[in-house]
């Protein structure tokens, strides 16, 4: 049953983000917002504190594809400046606790004008 999939730990998507956001944002924040959302929504937080090490991937996974610690910095720049999400505080270790904001940022790429 597909309402089984919610009480069987998928995290839902925001439409909004899927439509306004997604299409406009690199790769590597694409990935690095599935992790955070993984990690916050999938647990039924609002924040929580989350290392680059968590965001570049699972090492021990054989094959699996990690980001570098460069990639994950610029892309996390990248959701920050868009208002995609907000870093809330800062724990030890560098670890900064994170907070998914539901925002459209289509206007910025649509409503450009040419010269």
């Amino acid at each position: 049953m597909y309402s089984d999939r919610f009480v069987q730990g998928h995290v839902m998507s925001s439409r909004l983000y899927r439509k306004e956001v997604w299409p406009f944002i690199s790769d590597a924040a694409r990935n690095v917002y599935a992790e955070l959302e993984n990690r916050i929504n999938g647990h039924l937080k609002e924040t929580d504190y989350v290392s680059y090490s968590q965001l570049q991937g699972d090492p021990t996974l054989t094959g699996s594809r990690v980001m570098g610690r460069t990639s994950v910095s610029n892309a996390l720049k990248e959701l920050i400046k868009y208002g995609i999400i907000s870093i809330v505080s800062s724990g030890k270790q560098g670890m900064k606790s994170y907070r998914i904001n539901e925002v459209s940022i289509k206007d910025r790429f649509t409503n450009k004008t040419s010269n």
